[in-house]
């Protein structure tokens, strides 16, 4: 439970994206909807009794709660500084 809250505190360091809005990441906005499904399930799976479905349900959905922050946001962050540098060559 405290690594789940911790890992919240380096968004700011795995972030390296050179752009900060989302308006114009169109894969940054499929990401965090997907990740705000993955923690409703997570909310969801809590309330559920300990019994094999949840149980392993709840597993995955921690993976990739901490997936998330720990491989996703950094390789979206990069992909998007190589879009962007992609682009300003282009002008």
């Amino acid at each position: 439970m405290v690594a789940a809250i911790l890992i919240l505190l380096t968004l700011p360091f795995f972030h390296i994206s050179l752009i900060r809005s989302s308006l114009f990441r169109p894969l940054w906005k499929i990401l965090f909807w997907l990740f705000a499904a993955n923690f409703l399930l997570l909310g969801w799976i809590g309330g559920n009794p300990v019994e094999y479905p949840y149980v392993l349900i709840g597993q995955i959905l921690t993976i990739t709660y901490f997936m998330y922050f720990i491989i996703l946001v950094p390789f979206f962050s990069f992909l998007d500084n190589i879009f962007f540098f992609l682009s300003r060559e282009k002008n």
